[in-house]
C-alpha cells in the first residue's frame, strides 16, 4: 500500500514543484523587480533541490539525464531562434540569437517533469510525442499574450517547424531518460 501510495505522490508532488518553479520564473520574467536575475537562479536551484530530495531518489542517473536534458534544451532554442521561428521580446539582436536568462533557468527545471508528471506522454509513444509536441508550441504562443515570445512570420510556417522539433526533442529526451536509468539503476 506504500509503494502504491508514493507511485501516486510523486508525479503530484513533481507537478506541484514544477509549476510552482515555472510560474515564478515566468512572473519574474514578465514584472522583471529590481534584481530578479538572482531571484530566477534561486526559484530554479530550490526546485532542483526539492525534485532531488523528495521525488527523485536515483540521484546519478537522474542528474545526468538534467545535464543532457538543459544541453539539449538550450541547443533547440538557440536552433529555433535561429532559422527564426519564433523570438523573445527585449533580446538585442546579434548574428548568432541567444535565449533570455529565464528560458535557462525553466529548463533546469523542465526535465524534471519528463519522468513523473509527464511520463504518460510516454506511455501514448506516437500520439503522446505529437500531443506533447501540439500544447508544448500552444504554450509558447501562449507566451505571446504575456510578451515573452512570438512566432514570426509566417506564422503557421513558424508553428509547424517548432512543433516538429519539439515532437523530436521530445522522444529524444523520453528515450534519453529511460536509457540513463537503466544504466545507472537506483
Amino acid at each position: 500500500m506504500k509503494k502504491k501510495l508514493t507511485k501516486l505522490i510523486k508525479p503530484f508532488l513533481n507537478f506541484i514543484v514544477f509549476h510552482g518553479g515555472w510560474w515564478g520564473i515566468i512572473l519574474l520574467a514578465i514584472y522583471k523587480p529590481t534584481g530578479y536575475l538572482p531571484l530566477l537562479f534561486t526559484i530554479s536551484i530550490l526546485s532542483s533541490f526539492l525534485h532531488f530530495k523528495y521525488v527523485e531518489k536515483n540521484f546519478k542517473a537522474e542528474f545526468f539525464f538534467l545535464i543532457s536534458a538543459f544541453t539539449l534544451g538550450i541547443l533547440t532554442e538557440v536552433f529555433l531562434l535561429n532559422i527564426y521561428a519564433f523570438r523573445y521580446e527585449l533580446v538585442p539582436v546579434i548574428a548568432f540569437k541567444l535565449p533570455p536568462a529565464w528560458i535557462f533557468c525553466l529548463w533546469t527545471i523542465f526535465p524534471f517533469s519528463i519522468g513523473y508528471s509527464l511520463s504518460f506522454l510516454y506511455k501514448l509513444r506516437l500520439p503522446g510525442m505529437l500531443l506533447g509536441a501540439a500544447l508544448t508550441t500552444f504554450t509558447y504562443s501562449a507566451g505571446e499574450s504575456l510578451d515573452l515570445v512570438f512566432f514570426t512570420e509566417p506564422r503557421t510556417e513558424s508553428m509547424a517547424y517548432f512543433c516538429g522539433v519539439w515532437f523530436a526533442l521530445l522522444a529524444l529526451l523520453f528515450k534519453l531518460r529511460e536509457r540513463l536509468h537503466k544504466k545507472y539503476p537506483s
